[in-house]
């Protein structure tokens, strides 16, 4: 022990007592051990500042800040506690405050963040990290950003990227622009072009979605395809698929299943809406079931509901207590039934109403 402590005591004392621009390297120019701002190098290397370096392959410790080096390639195990300002770093990458954003070929780890241009590998940090072109096994404490992040991503905070393809994951919120994989957020997400399967605790939104989504609270998009679920609420303009939300949803065109615990509504609904408390619509194609209030201009198929009110045509078979058409073209069944188009005496009957044209 007292061996090794007097060796890397040495080592603090030598390196910084080597001229700067200087290096002491045994037993040759390039090979070997090297002490100082040596700028092609193989072996072992320990340096306080690397500025003007060219190539350095093997085990390097660099203990300060580095300077400008541009064009300047490692390999091997590097060690750059204040960073590295090189083109490449292949091998294992390690930094304490991560100064310089070289590419990483390999593994990169440190206590706090660094930066990379391009990553790929594995990427490690205590904090955050942020990279134009990112792939691999990527995990930081708090943050990560990058412009294309491709593999499994570990946040403990939040998560951003352009381009984002694989398994990803955030404590609290993430966002992006083309998103294809499976994420999962604790709080919130965002995105633009969005396929697969995503997951958020509270808040969803996008504007093109295609897969499984699911959000603890509401949900909203553009152009909407797949299975989508919502605690609470849900909006989309084109929605196409199977959709569930606790209360309610809303939407332009609709075309599929739709659940809402309080109700559905849109411009045109096609395919199947349950609802406890209404239905509403422009035009309703298809089976429609509630037990409040069901509204549409236009009405074809099966619908139900206290009241059903159609205010230009309907088509099919409405059951209620209450059923309204200005037009009608089949069979409603309830308490009271008004059929517009029915003649003087027949327009208002109980129990049973038709008119077949």
């Amino acid at each position: 022990m007292c061996s090794k402590r007097a060796f890397v005591f040495t080592l603090v004392l030598l390196i910084p007592a080597v001229p700067v621009g200087a290096a002491l390297n045994l037993p040759g120019d390039d090979v070997g051990i090297s002490f100082g701002n040596s700028e092609t190098f193989s072996g072992l290397r320990f340096n306080w500042s690397d500025d003007g370096v060219r190539h350095v392959s093997g085990f390097n410790i660099t203990l300060w800040e580095p300077g400008y080096n541009p064009g300047a390639t490692y390999d091997g195990i590097i060690i750059g506690l204040g960073g590295n300002t090189g083109d490449e770093v292949s091998g294992f990458y390690g930094s304490l405050i991560g100064q310089g954003e070289p590419r990483i070929l390999g593994i990169a780890a440190s206590p706090f963040g660094f930066g990379a241009d391009d990553l790929s590998g594995v990427a490690i940090a205590g904090l955050g990290m942020g990279g134009r072109d990112m792939e691999g096994l990527l995990i930081a404490g708090l943050g990560m950003g990058g412009h294309d992040l491709t593999g499994l991503g570990l946040a403990g905070l939040g998560m951003g990227g352009r381009d984002m393809t694989g398994i990803f994951s955030a404590g609290l919120g993430m966002g992006g622009e083309d998103m294809t994989g499976l994420f999962a957020a604790g709080l919130g997400m965002g995105g633009q072009d969005m396929t697969g399967i995503f997951a958020a605790g509270l808040g969803m939104g996008g504007e093109d979605m295609t897969g499984l989504f699911a959000a603890g609270l509401g949900m909203g998009g553009q152009d909407m395809t797949g299975i989508f679920a919502a605690g609470l609420g849900m909006g989309g303009q084109d929605m196409t698929g199977l959709f569930a939300a606790g209360l309610g949803m809303g939407g332009q065109q609709l075309e599929g299943i739709f659940f809402g615990g309080l109700g559905v509504g849109a411009e045109s609904i096609e395919g199947v809406a349950v609802s406890l408390a209404g239905i509403g619509g422009e035009d309703l194609t298809g089976l429609h079931l509630t037990g409040g209030y069901l509204r549409s201009e236009e009405f074809t198929g099966f619908g139900t509901g206290a009241v059903t009110r159609v205010t230009r045509r309907a088509e099919g078979i409405t059951i209620g207590l209450f059923n309204y058409a200005r037009r009608l073209d089949g069979v409603q069944i309830g308490i009271l039934n008004y059929a517009g188009n029915n003649p003087r005496g027949l327009k208002w009957l109980p129990g049973i109403n038709a008119h077949f044209d």
